[in-house]
Formats: C-alpha cells, sequence, structure tokens
C-alpha cells in the first residue's frame, strides 16, 4: 500500500493482480485498475495524484492514469518479478527491483497533449512546493569534528529562510513541469505563481 502525499487517498495491490485507489475518509474503492497477469506486490502514486506505478509478480511495472484507469505504459523488468517500484517527485524516474537483484532506473519522456496555454494549473503546485523546498538554506551547518546536540542537527535538517533560485534553476523547473506533463504552462505564469507561493511562505 501506499498514501498520497496529501493524506487523502491510499493506493492497494494484491494478490488478485488488480490495484485499486481509495478514499481515506469514507473506505469508498474509486478505482480499480486491472492489467497485470499476477499478483501486484508494490504501488506507488505521484506527488499529483495523477498517476499511479505498479510492480508485479509478472515481471512488469505499469504507469497507470489514475483518472481514467488506463495503462499509459508498460516497463518490462524481467522474469523473476518486480518486489518494488517508486517514483520521484516530479515524475520524470521510475525505480524498480527485481527477483534477480537488479535495481533499474526509467526515464518518462511524457508525450504532451495539445492544450491551449495557461498561465497557471493547481496540479503543478507540488512540484513548485517542492523547487521552493530544495531552494532553502538550511537554518544551521553541522559542526566538524566534536559531539552534537540534538538542536544542532535539528537545525541543520531544518530549511529555514528565504527561497533563492538562478535563471537556470527556473529552466530546470520548466523542463521538469514540460516532463510532468505541464508544459503547456506559460512561464511567466508560472514564475508568478513560484513568487507569489514563495511570498506566503515568509
Amino acid at each position: 500500500m501506499c498514501l498520497s502525499k496529501d493524506g487523502r487517498f491510499a493506493l492497494s495491490g494484491s494478490f488478485d493482480k488488480t490495484l485499486k485507489q481509495w478514499n481515506v475518509q469514507t473506505g469508498r474503492c474509486l478505482q480499480t485498475f486491472e492489467g497485470h497477469t499476477d499478483a501486484v506486490k508494490s504501488v506507488c502514486l505521484s506527488a499529483d495524484n495523477q498517476f499511479a506505478l505498479s510492480g508485479s509478480l509478472d515481471g512488469s511495472t505499469k504507469l497507470w492514469n489514475v483518472q481514467t484507469g488506463r495503462c499509459l505504459h508498460t516497463f518490462e523488468v524481467g522474469t523473476n518479478g518486480v518486489n518494488s517500484v517508486a517514483l520521484s517527485a516530479d515524475s520524470r524516474f521510475v525505480l524498480s527491483s527485481s527477483g534477480d537483484t537488479n535495481l533499474k532506473r526509467w526515464f518518462l519522456d511524457w508525450e504532451l497533449e495539445d492544450k491551449s496555454p495557461a498561465n497557471w494549473d493547481e496540479g503543478a503546485r507540488p512540484y513548485l512546493e517542492n523547487f521552493l523546498t530544495l531552494h532553502t538554506l538550511y537554518a544551521a551547518i553541522l559542526p566538524e569534528k566534536r559531539d552534537l546536540s540534538d538542536e544542532e542537527i535539528t537545525l541543520a535538517l531544518t530549511h529555514r529562510g528565504t527561497p533563492t533560485w538562478t535563471e537556470e534553476d527556473f529552466q530546470n523547473l520548466l523542463y521538469t513541469l514540460g516532463c510532468a506533463g505541464y508544459g503547456w504552462l506559460r512561464p511567466e505564469g508560472v514564475r508568478q505563481q513560484l513568487e507569489a507561493m514563495r511570498n506566503d511562505r515568509n
């Protein structure tokens, strides 16, 4: 099983060869994904809850559209079954491990749908939140060559302050959004949203 980032949904895999999406608050099954030919051993949800990933004893990993239940792509991992799968926060990479002791990384080259350009879409918010966190300095730097207190360790692992980034960082963010299916967002619209979210954090 896995829980969505916002805690609203759960995804489960089972020996009946399916995976299911659940509403955590009501316990209702929202969607059943069918296509594997053996037990589903591992599942993962994307940060924006738009995609599901599954690994099965049938030796394949599948990427699904959560809204439609349609399988978007099948990764043929091997004959020994897939034990674990993971999807990166920006939905650009898939990791899968199998019974043959191999760990494989896959790059997702998204084919974007034809959409009219827009300034913003709420589905892209998790990617901007992740970007802001990664570009916020830590509250302290770990001192070297001495025993550390719990407070010093906590500060060294805590992001604090105003996020800052370069134009190159911003262009990398646009690339990430494009890979995740948001290439139709106008750069200036994304920039305005990013700055607004930074101000809200402050």
